[in-house]
Parts: C-alpha cells; structure tokens; sequence
C-alpha cells in the first residue's frame, strides 16, 4: 500500500465516519422531537368531549357539543324530563 492509497483509505474513512455521525445527529433529533412533541401534545389535549349549555330556546337547553378540540361544533335542544 503506497502513500497515495493510505491518503485516499483515510479520505474515505474520515467521509463515512461524517455521514455516520450527521445521521446520528438527525436520528437523535427526530427521535428527542417526536419524543418531547407527544408529551408535550399530552399536556395541552385533551381527547374527552365537551359540552356546555350556550343558550336556552323555550323550555330546553342550547348545548355545543365536541368531540375534539377542533373548532368542530354540534348543537342540539335538550329538554329535560316533565
């Protein structure tokens, strides 16, 4: 092995060990982002529905309904029992 060859072998060497470590670097990340996003996403969601009384039409009770937390809104009469 001349010097040419021990100059490109450690070229080559010094190039993948870079690539290995910048994939390292990005695998990490992905993974501490993914990690850190879901616990953080369960601080602030909560996936129970809600209702809340908004109004009153007659004798019943206007009520939004929604089962996430999207501005995705239902509303229905309830009348209670006589």
């Amino acid at each position: 092995m001349n010097t040419e060859d021990k100059y490109a072998l450690k070229e080559f060497l010094t190039g993948v060990s870079n690539v290995v470590f910048i994939l390292l670097i990005f695998t990490t990340l992905l993974f501490l982002l993914n990690f850190f996003g879901n616990w953080a996403k369960s601080l602030f969601i909560t996936n129970e529905p809600s209702t809340e009384v908004v109004g009153k039409y007659k004798e019943c009770d206007i009520v939004r309904w929604s089962s996430n937390n999207l501005a995705e809104y239902k509303y229905f009469l309830y009348c209670s029992p006589k």
